[in-house]
Order: C-alpha cells, then sequence, then structure tokens
C-alpha cells in the first residue's frame, strides 16, 4: 500500500483506480471543465544549450516529424518540427540559468543533463480566460499570474506535477493556428534536412502517450 500527500491511503487495485477515476470526472463535470480541453496541439522537449540543433537532428531520424523553423528570443532558443497528423513538436533550449524542472532529473545518469527532459504536453481550449479561473479556484497553480498573448495565440501552463515531473500548457488559437512562434522573435537561420532512411516510411505521427501516475 501506498500514501498519497494527504492523509487517504492508496491502494493499486483495479476496483479502487476505477472508482477514484470516475469521481475525478464527475469533479471535473462539476466544476465546469467540461468541453474546456481539447486535443494535443504540441509537445515540449527542452534540452541542453548545446544540443538544441542536434536533438532536432535526431527527432528528424528517428521519428515522422519534419523540420519547419527555428526562432530565438530572449530566455530561448527553439525549433517546431512538423508533423503531418497531430501533435508538432516544439525543441527548445533555455539561455538563463532557471529551470523549473531541473529538480526532478536528480538520478544518476539524468544529473548530467538536468535541463533536458520532456516537460509540456499543450492542449488547446476554446476558453482560457475560464479555463484559468475554474482551475485556479481548485488550487492549479500556473507559472504566469496571466496567460502571455502572443500574434496568434494566448498561452499558459502549469506548474510541474510533483507526481510526474510534467506541465500541462493551454493554448488559445487567435490567429494563424499552429503558429507558436512567440512575438519579438529572431528566425534561426538553419536548414535541417530529413534523412531519406528506409525505416522512415513505417513512422509516422504520435498516437499516443503516457505517463505516471
Amino acid at each position: 500500500m501506498m500514501f498519497d500527500s494527504g492523509t487517504n491511503p492508496f491502494t493499486n487495485r483495479d476496483d479502487v483506480l476505477r472508482d477514484e477515476a470516475e469521481r475525478v470526472v464527475k469533479e471535473r463535470s462539476k466544476a465546469g471543465l467540461d468541453g474546456l480541453t481539447g486535443g494535443l496541439q504540441f509537445v515540449i522537449i527542452n534540452t541542453e544549450p548545446a544540443g538544441l540543433r542536434e536533438t532536432a537532428r535526431e527527432f528528424l531520424r528517428y521519428t515522422g516529424l519534419r523540420y519547419d523553423s527555428g526562432f530565438e528570443h530572449d530566455t530561448h532558443q527553439a525549433c517546431i518540427l512538423r508533423a503531418c497528423i497531430g501533435a508538432d513538436f516544439l525543441i527548445t533550449s533555455r539561455k538563463t540559468p532557471e529551470n523549473p524542472f531541473a529538480s526532478f532529473n536528480q538520478h544518476p545518469k539524468a544529473r548530467q543533463i538536468p535541463n533536458s527532459r520532456l516537460e509540456t504536453f499543450v492542449f488547446e481550449t476554446p476558453d482560457l480566460a475560464g479555463y484559468v479561473q475554474i482551475q485556479k479556484k481548485r488550487g492549479v497553480e500556473f507559472f504566469t499570474e496571466e496567460p502571455i498573448q502572443s500574434d496568434h495565440f494566448l498561452f499558459i501552463q502549469t506548474e510541474p506535477s510533483r507526481y510526474t515531473g510534467n506541465s500541462v500548457g493551454l493554448i488559445q488559437w487567435t490567429g494563424e493556428r499552429g503558429d507558436m512562434v512567440f512575438s519579438g522573435r529572431n528566425n534561426l537561420d538553419w536548414e535541417l534536412e530529413k534523412p531519406d532512411l528506409p525505416h522512415l516510411k513505417n513512422i509516422h505521427y504520435l498516437d499516443h502517450a503516457a505517463t505516471r501516475v
């Protein structure tokens, strides 16, 4: 038997887990969250400052993603990898030492690359302000007090989960869908070609994602 951060014991039995899942669904519905979370838009993976380009090349070699563009602003460098269907990927690298995810990379191998991890799953919402208002009342904490506004979207993300080390991002498209470039950016003059490898014809888009609970 395991215990959560409160006083209630957690039992790893299927019937208990199913009951808890049903309770969570009912709580979300009662809070007014039904219909406020749409499909997965993109996944954010962060890497070490010197490893961004090589990380992008590795994704091109082993996934169905294709390079779209790269950009940088005051705090990040990033490149966008597109999928023909489904979620895109945003590969980022911080230009500042602050990293709210670093404390989750404390195991022997991860400690050597403290900035490299899958960080955020970003979902669409039709009403970001409404979503944030409801979730704050439920005790959910976000990185920023208000959503970030860019040319084509409003965006906010939660603090990393203490259970998984991952964050949930919410985006409301206000302009061109899929344009995740922040305002005030400089474009990176990169040319990253998709390698012509036989195994890539069998690899397509991200069809599911899983996280530990």
